[in-house]
């Protein structure tokens, strides 16, 4: 009985009497769970990256920049 109710909680719209559609309906939310994990992770990797380029940038233009000018003599910027 508690099965019977742990599974409606998480499968509402499944027929327990039909173990084809259990395994569908499994398997349909394992894909889901996947896909919402993999954006989660990706975002997350996003945003790390956003706030490395961010720092790096900061970082160059408080030091200043070297340039190679057209007579092959290196220039220093602020």
């Amino acid at each position: 009985m508690r099965a019977e109710t742990l599974l409606k909680t998480v499968l509402p719209d499944v027929d327990l009497n039909d173990p084809t559609d259990i395994d569908v309906a499994i398997a349909q939310r394992q894909a889901n769970a996947k896909d919402s994990t993999g954006e989660a992770s990706s975002n997350i990797k996003n945003e790390y990256e956003a706030e490395q380029d961010a720092q790096l940038r900061s970082m160059i233009t408080s030091t200043g920049q070297l340039d190679l000018d057209e007579h092959g003599r290196w220039d220093f910027h602020l």
